[in-house]
């Protein structure tokens, strides 16, 4: 990666929408970012919850390498 970018944590529902069109459960997800799907629960919890947590950024761009998202890393099939 030659240049510098800034990744911006979306909002939950983005977040959601993001792991449906990728075709996976949030069971599914949770298990490919190594957290318990009630962690991940959590960070997807709609924004007027009170159980909402901001999702960390590190989780979100793991998140995005596995699921071929990320704009410079890809994940590397074995």
């Amino acid at each position: 990666m030659s240049e510098m970018f800034k990744l911006i944590l979306p909002e939950p529902e983005e977040i959601r929408e993001l792991i449906k069109e990728a075709g996976f459960t949030r069971a599914e997800a949770a298990e490919m970012i190594h957290v318990s799907r009630r962690q991940l629960s959590k960070w997807l919890a709609p924004t007027d919850s009170q159980n909402l947590r901001e999702m960390p950024l590190a989780a979100f761009e793991l998140l995005l390498i596995k699921i071929g998202k990320h704009p410079f890393y890809k994940k590397i099939e074995e």
